[in-house]
Parts: structure tokens; sequence; C-alpha cells
């Protein structure tokens, strides 16, 4: 069984390729880091929740590659076995402009030994 340090350690990758999967329009990549049934809530006005893998896939690979820039912060997990919860601050530009920022809400379990999605949702701050 891992440590409680190699945990957040593999946490925080998952984070992070998250970001870099998806500014770099890797569909397969970004739905690879979700369970079988993960939901993934843009929460942006217009974008339902995508509610499986493929739905995940599709969307990521809807976008122009390259667009967005994704950075995440500030993460705090607490970990509970194979189960985990917590929340993470991030920053969206395009360019040189902000895009939004705000919190992930993340649900994770680990899968065949792999840390993964089970819900992420955005919330992002009030403009």
């Amino acid at each position: 069984m891992p440590t409680i340090t190699e945990d957040r350690d593999a946490i925080r990758d998952l984070a992070a390729r998250y970001c870099h999967d998806f500014d770099h329009g890797n569909a397969d990549g970004v739905a690879d880091l979700f369970t079988e049934d993960g939901v993934f809530d843009p929460g942006f006005p217009g974008f339902d929740a995508l509610e499986s893998r493929e739905a995940i896939r599709a969307f990521v690979g809807s976008l122009t590659a390259g667009t967005v820039h994704h950075m995440v912060t500030d993460l705090a997990y607490d970990i509970d076995g194979d189960r985990a919860t917590g929340v993470a601050s991030f920053l969206v530009t395009a360019g040189t402009a902000i895009v939004t920022v705000g919190r992930y809400q993340d649900e994770l379990r680990r899968v065949d030994g792999t840390w993964r999605f089970v819900r992420r949702v955005a919330e992002s701050d009030p403009a």
C-alpha cells in the first residue's frame, strides 16, 4: 500500500497531467484520467456536465489544441484508502488574457493502483 506522501504526489501528478493533456488537445489522455463513469462539469454556461470517458474525449477533441493554458495550485485533498476528495485552485489563460479563475471540486478513486477523477467540477469565480 502506498504511503500518504506517495498518494499525494500521485494526485498532484494527475492534476498536472490533466492541464498538460487538455492544453495540448490530447483527448485520449484527458479521458484516461477519469474513471469509466467519470464526470467532468466545465462549469461554463451553455456546457452540460460530461458523464463518461467518451463524452469527455469528444469534448476535449472538439477544442483547438494550444489555445488555452491551464494552471492548478493549492491542491488540498483528503485521502481515505482508495478514495479522495479535495479542491484545487485553477487559472486558465488564452494568450496573455485570463479566461477564468476558480476551483476544481474533485472526487478521486484509485483504480488498479492509479488515481483517477470520478468527478471534477469547475467552479469559476464571479467576474
